[in-house]
């Protein structure tokens, strides 16, 4: 043993292992082996809060307590394989090519930031103000209940459809055929026979221009009696109204809790627009004229792009 001990290579050892040692607590940031992967209770309940997609963090701890160990190893083996396969496609760079990888870490940056402009007041000139820009979007449109008989001008001149039209309207009209009797005449409509509250917008996507306009002018006096014909893109239509409803522009007070939602978003967004805007303005941005078409006459050099943060 002594003489093991006087080994001049055995020395050599001891004093590389004691420096490695010392090197190591003064340099702790050296130790990191991306081969190595230490699993705590944070990770793992990181990993089953994505897993679940869910945030109730109090459930997931009490969850994770109450695992059998059968189940809590499966746990750690799908977080161990997970993390393994991230540092492999990290160390391929695949990260670097990944835009979908990109988005998600765009999408974390932007909830970081918006985090900060979650808690906006409104004050009521805001929202008076910002409801008077935006009076449009609670535009209350027509609406407008109907059935109506088709006759297709498909596989007939137009004389000849507008003549079947006109005979299957006095037919109508002579025998008082209710609302719900319209499917008994005429041909098959691309869409639908009975149209039950629908806006000025779907009667357009359907039949057209000319014909949402004549039926929307239909006087109150009509109602309930077959009218037409009516010309559409598809062919001749009769139609019987059973109610229309005029669109009009609500005062703010009948969608005052629609506004504000709308108003608190829209402040949130010129929040964090100007958050983002004010990182922005700390990088240097460089536009390569070479491949990208612009009508501008830029210069062939790199232009900066600076950009007002205020």
């Amino acid at each position: 043993m002594y003489r093991v001990l006087r080994e001049p290579l055995l020395h050599f050892l001891l004093i590389g292992i004691g420096m490695f040692v010392v090197f190591a607590y003064l340099n702790p940031s050296s130790m990191d082996d991306p081969r190595r992967i230490s699993v705590s209770r944070a990770d793992l309940l990181t990993f089953m809060q994505y897993q679940a997609r869910a945030i109730d963090g109090e459930r997931l701890n009490i969850i994770l307590d109450q695992l059998p160990e059968d189940k809590m190893q499966k746990v750690i083996d799908d977080y161990v394989r997970e993390e393994v396969l991230f540092r492999e496609a990290k160390s391929l760079g695949l990260d670097r090519y990944d835009y979908t990888a990109k988005r998600r870490l765009v999408q974390r940056m932007e909830y970081t930031l918006r985090d900060l402009v979650d808690s906006v007041d409104i004050s009521q000139e805001t929202l008076s103000k910002y409801y008077a820009q935006h009076q449009a979007a609670y535009y209350v449109e027509s609406e407008i209940t109907f059935t109506h008989v088709f006759i297709s001008t498909k596989n007939r001149v137009p004389e000849a459809a507008l003549l079947v039209a006109e005979r299957t309207l006095q037919q109508l009209q002579q025998r008082r055929e209710l609302f719900n009797h319209a499917t008994s005449y005429g041909d098959r409509f691309l869409y639908h026979s009975n149209y039950i509250g629908k806006g000025a917008q779907t009667v357009l996507d359907h039949f057209g221009a000319g014909f949402q306009q004549q039926v929307f002018a239909l006087s109150e006096d009509t109602l309930n009696t077959w009218q037409g014909p009516i010309l559409s893109e598809y062919g001749y239509h009769l139609v019987q109204v059973a109610s229309i409803k005029k669109g009009y522009q609500p005062e703010l007070k009948e969608v005052y809790a629609r506004v504000m939602s709308d108003a608190q978003r829209y402040e949130q967004q010129k929040l964090l627009d100007g958050a983002i805007d004010v990182i922005v303005a700390d990088y240097k941005i460089f536009v390569e004229k070479d491949g990208i078409t612009s009508g501008s006459g830029l210069a062939s050099q790199p232009v900066t792009v600076t950009l007002d943060a205020s």
